[in-house]
């Protein structure tokens, strides 16, 4: 039995490799929405310092979010035989 003979094998390996190439963007993302909302609202309130607060938020939201997809991959590998 090959690997595209096991259609659920081939919809997991599917899904784990769909999970992890979202990690990259989820990574870029948080901070770089951050910078940009922090710009803005500093901008608009007078302060200075929003963005560099807002992009450690979106830093950390990201970490976060990365850890969950890493757990959704370990939960889906530990299955595999």
């Amino acid at each position: 039995m090959g690997f595209f003979d096991d259609p659920k094998g081939l919809s997991r390996q599917l899904r784990i490799y769909a999970i992890a190439s979202t990690i990259p963007m989820v990574m870029v993302a948080g901070p770089l929405v951050g910078f940009f909302l922090g710009r803005f609202l500093d901008g608009k309130l007078g302060t200075t310092f929003l963005m560099p607060l807002v992009t450690l938020l979106g830093l950390v939201a990201s970490l976060i979010e990365v850890a969950n997809l890493i757990g959704q991959v370990a939960k889906l590998t530990d299955g595999s035989s």
